[in-house]
């Protein structure tokens, strides 16, 4: 039961990729609209827009899902890091549980200025700042989640979690900081929609949520083999 549990935990990967990114490309916002533009086209991107309410809802449950693979991931390393005082597992779990307000605050801001038709086009554009800034601004808990990752991984012997997961977690811990340039710009590379301030961050993160969809699976299986075969060599004593 406890593998399966595993398993079904670190596939609900899929429904978090499928719904967060779902709900970005339902709402329009693959790009991202400009954070220079005037508050009236703001406005717009939101006024008698239900498909940002169902975009919203598809955020409520998609980051709530990221919980899951979270406590699949921490199971691993704790094989890693031993049961009596696994720190940096509890640190991982904590940080992704942590992250996933960094979607759900957003999505109600959002929802709040789709929900009364006729928002003023100052307040709108100011929530809607607010909502980027938590998204990509906000990303302290998962660059904390990377870390707590590497640092378990490479402490231990490749069994688990080969060293090169823990690599792959410095390196989109690095990228997700670029996340905090967003709000000293409104154009170029570095805004919300740009290059760096957008694609960068959002691929960077993708990066690392296939990594660990991918490795956690393998780790889990692993773990259940060799489980299945301390098994069997105890049936054998025994009959011997």
């Amino acid at each position: 039961m406890n593998a399966f549990a595993q398993k079904l935990c670190i596939h609900l990967t899929g429904l978090f990729v499928v719904l967060v990114g779902g709900g970005f490309a339902v709402a329009g916002w693959i790009p991202p609209f400009s954070p220079d533009g005037s508050f009236e086209e703001m406005a717009k991107n939101f006024h008698d827009q239900d498909n940002v309410r169902v975009a919203a809802a598809m955020f409520f449950f998609g980051g709530a899902a990221f919980v899951f693979p979270t406590c699949a991931i921490a199971a691993q390393l704790r094989r890693i890091e031993g049961s009596a005082r696994p720190v940096m597992t509890w640190a991982q779990l904590l940080s992704g549980a942590i992250g996933v307000l960094g979607i759900q605050i957003p999505a109600a801001i959002w929802l709040a200025i789709s929900y009364y038709d006729g928002t003023d086009p100052d307040i709108a554009t100011t929530l809607n700042a607010m909502a980027w800034f938590f998204l990509l601004g906000a990303v302290a808990p998962a660059v904390f989640q990377n870390f707590a990752i590497a640092a378990v991984v490479l402490s231990g012997d490749g069994t688990v979690y080969s060293r090169w997961v823990g690599y792959v977690n410095l390196y989109c811990a690095l990228g997700l900081m670029l996340g905090v340039l967003t709000p000293f710009f409104k154009d170029g590379p570095f805004a919300w929609n740009g290059v760096v301030g957008f694609w960068i961050v959002a691929v960077d993160f993708f990066i690392w949520v296939f990594v660990m969809w991918i490795t956690t699976l393998q780790a889990i299986n692993a773990d259940t083999g060799e489980a299945e075969g301390a098994a069997d060599g105890r049936r054998v004593a025994v009959h011997a």
